[in-house]
C-alpha cells in the first residue's frame, strides 16, 4: 500500500525518493522562490495521501538542507502543516551527512569519529601482544573499514582532495597496525604491507566500481 505514495504526481521539479517508511523529495530549481513552492506543493500532496491511508507525516522530524553554490548564501523557509521549516548547514540521511555544497566533508569527519570509537573497543580485543592471528584480526579491522567506507560510491570523488584522503587514511592506518601488531611509529605502507591491506582510496574506489 505504501509504495503508492512514489507514484504521486509532483510539480515537475520535485522527484520521490522512498526507502522502507523513509521518503526524500529532491527539488532542483534556478529560483528560490520556484524551489519553495514545490517543496511546500509536495508536501501538502505526501500528506493529503498518508492521511487519506490514515497515517500520519512526521512533521517534526523533517530536515532540509538547501545544496547552493559557494558565493550563495540563501537560506530555505517553507511552510510544512503547523510548522515552519528552516534548510541547516547539513543533515544526516540513511548515515551519510549530506551539506549545503555536497563538499562530504562533514561526513568524513564523521565516518572517521565514529570508525575510532569502534577501533577503540576494537583494541582490547586485538592486543599487540597475545591477541587473535592476524586473518582474525583483519577481520575485526573490517569492521571499521566498512564504517569509513559506507555509502562510497557517493563520496569517493572527493578524496582527490589530500586533506580529505589523509583524514580517513589517518583512522585506517590505526586498524592496519592492529592487524600488523606494529608500533604507532610504524608508517602507514608499511603497516598496509604487513597487514596485508590496501590503502583506503583504492577500496573506496573499488565499490565506486561495482
Amino acid at each position: 500500500m505504501y509504495d503508492h505514495v512514489l507514484r504521486i504526481k509532483l510539480p515537475r521539479q520535485a522527484t520521490l525518493i522512498g526507502y522502507a517508511d523513509d521518503i526524500a523529495i529532491v527539488v532542483a530549481d534556478k529560483h528560490l522562490e520556484d524551489v519553495i513552492w514545490a517543496c511546500e506543493k509536495s508536501v501538502r500532496l505526501i500528506k493529503d495521501w498518508l492521511v487519506s491511508h490514515r497515517l500520519d507525516l512526521a512533521e517534526h522530524k523533517t530536515e532540509a538542507v538547501l545544496v547552493r553554490g559557494r558565493k550563495l548564501k540563501e537560506t530555505l523557509r517553507f511552510c510544512m502543516g503547523q510548522h515552519v521549516k528552516e534548510s541547516k548547514g547539513f543533515i544526516k540521511y540513511f548515515g551519510v551527512m549530506l551539506d549545503h555544497r555536497l563538499t562530504f566533508k562533514k561526513h568524513l569527519s564523521y565516518a572517521g569519529e565514529k570508525a575510532t570509537k569502534v577501533l577503540g573497543v576494537l583494541s582490547g580485543m586485538v592486543p599487540n601482544i597475545g591477541g587473535p592471528k592476524p586473518p582474525r584480526s583483519l577481520l575485526l579491522a573490517r569492521v571499521s573499514s566498512s564504517i569509513l567506507l559506507h555509502a562510497a560510491p557517493v563520496w569517493t570523488k572527493v578524496l582527490n582532495v589530500q586533506a580529505y584522503r589523509r583524514k580517513l587514511s589517518s583512522v585506517y592506518r590505526l586498524s592496519a597496525l592492529r592487524v600488523a601488531t606494529a608500533f604507532r611509529t610504524t608508517s602507514k605502507e608499511a603497516a598496509f604491507v604487513v597487514a596485508g591491506m590496501v590503502s583506503i582510496g583504492i577500496l573506496a574506489e573499488e565499490i565506486q566500481t561495482l
